[in-house]
């Protein structure tokens, strides 16, 4: 073992490694789970939250493994692997409890938790389900059940859009916009996303609310539309109007194809004002750049009242550009929220039917638990009366809302008397090179910003908070 691996395994201190691939990872895990056992730690005060279940498993695996090879090694075997594994000698107390590890482990009536979060909040909302406002008799869906009544949600919607006029208005704005093989991926994607629709779906005011917001970002005025924007970008006094005319009569006298081309666009615009945003792009490139060539050199030379009239419908049709896309951005997002309100409300609906929730319902509702039901002081004290260590594996990919889980469970680690009268430790493991990007709503950023805060609040409570970095990698060298 290395020294950083040796440190990051001491069960004496609180750590957040950083861990590249091959660098041994699980190895670190597994052997600091090890290292509190060998300290006469309970098995039911230690939790370890992993990514999957074949992660979990395989942890498990190789402890249960290593505490069976020390039932069973003569005196000089174990004292070499508990030598290797401490990096230090043991004295015969520990000597002798490592011997009686596997046994006492395998009875304890509280086992040893290495779970997915996923498990673990499954876990809470079962042993607490009136405090969660859930049924005690409720089930979870598995992932190919979850997609089942996912589809069934998709499908309802457009069944019902012929018999329900909202629904309808949204799939008929939708399809002046988008093609029917792309709508069907924005419902992919709200599906995929579902987690994060949840808290814009759920702000006071609804949809309406955060479209208000959305106007306020983006510097839209409440109430705008195609309509008044056109009146707003392209209206012309009187001498304006003379002066585009009079524009319109030279490019066609001084003739060529470029000029002609440029007074025949500007001659249908004021008569037909149709098509505003294909009139406005034609002074632009496909790149979005202003054409450098919208009339003959020799008008811009001997003509220049010509050229700074054809400037200013240029100014003109780009101010018209850029408010018509932030309008399109704020009526497609709207539809979009919309749509998702419909689908993801089927789906709701589905679930309460058949009284079923699927694993972001545990997420979120374990966060509510913990930090917004009136029973959380309540249920975080009972949880914590029985954890003093908690493992975090994958940190790279932890979500926002299972970050604040992790937050609530180690909170009297570093507050008042919990976090002198016990010793206690949190040891978080990752890599944001590593993150699968988005995947269950990760952000690799957090994984830094979690390291300084949790960092921070450990040196406030006086306890030793180590950053590790783990970057031999045994799997090349």
């Amino acid at each position: 073992m290395t020294q950083e691996q040796l440190l990051a395994s001491d069960p004496a201190i609180s750590a957040w490694v950083s861990a590249s691939a091959g660098t041994g990872k699980t190895k670190v895990l597994t052997d600091r789970v090890l290292r509190l056992l060998l300290t006469g730690e309970r098995p039911g005060a230690i939790l370890c939250i992993t990514f999957t279940k074949a992660a979990a498993a395989e942890m498990l695996e190789r402890i249960e493994h290593e505490l069976g090879l020390w039932a069973v090694a003569d005196d000089a075997e174990l004292k070499v692997r508990l030598n290797k594994l401490t990096g230090a000698g043991v004295t015969e107390e520990v000597f002798q409890r490592a011997r009686r590890l596997f046994a006492s482990v395998m009875d304890s009536p509280v086992k040893l938790r290495v779970q997915t979060i996923h498990s673990f909040c499954q876990s809470v909302i079962a042993r607490f389900p009136i405090e969660a406002g859930v049924s005690p008799h409720i089930t979870v869906l598995d992932e190919y059940d979850a997609n089942e009544m996912l589809e069934e949600a998709r499908a309802r919607l457009f069944r019902e859009s012929g018999r329900d006029d909202k629904t309808s208005a949204v799939l008929r704005s939708l399809a002046r916009t988008i093609a029917e093989s792309t709508l069907q991926d924005v419902l992919a994607q709200i599906v995929s996303a579902r987690r994060k629709f949840a808290p814009l779906l759920n702000i006071q005011g609804g949809v309406e609310r955060f479209t208000l917001l959305l106007h306020e970002a983006l510097g839209m005025k409440v109430g705008m539309n195609a309509t008044k924007l056109l009146a707003k970008c392209f209206t012309y006094r009187d001498e304006e109007l003379a002066a585009l005319k009079q524009a319109i009569a030279l490019l066609s006298t001084v003739g060529g194809a470029t000029n002609l081309g440029l007074a025949n666009t500007l001659a249908t615009w004021l008569e037909k004002r149709a098509d505003a945003e294909g009139y406005a792009q034609s002074f632009f490139t496909l790149e979005g750049k202003p054409r450098q060539r919208l009339y003959t050199k020799d008008v811009g030379e001997k003509y220049p009242h010509v050229a700074e009239v054809i400037a200013q419908e240029l100014r003109r049709a780009e101010g018209f550009l850029d408010e018509f896309k932030t309008l399109r951005v704020i009526e497609s997002t709207q539809q979009m929220m919309l749509l998702a309100r419909i689908v993801l409300g089927h789906y709701a609906e589905e679930k309460t039917r058949h009284g079923v929730m699927d694993f972001d319902d545990l997420i979120l509702h374990t966060v509510n638990l913990f930090k917004r039901s009136g029973a959380a002081a309540w249920v975080l004290y009972k949880l914590d009366s029985g954890l003093n260590h908690l493992l975090v594996d994958e940190a790279q990919d932890t979500s926002v809302e299972q970050w604040e889980i992790v937050e609530a469970l180690v909170e009297e680690f570093f507050a008042g008397s919990g976090a002198r009268s016990k010793h206690r430790t949190l040891f978080v493991v990752g890599d944001e090179k590593q993150s699968i990007y988005s995947f269950q709503g990760a952000d690799p950023h957090l994984f830094d910003r979690m390291r300084l805060s949790l960092s921070k609040r450990a040196r406030d409570a006086d306890m030793r908070f180590e950053h590790i970095r783990l970057d031999r990698s045994f799997r090349s060298t």
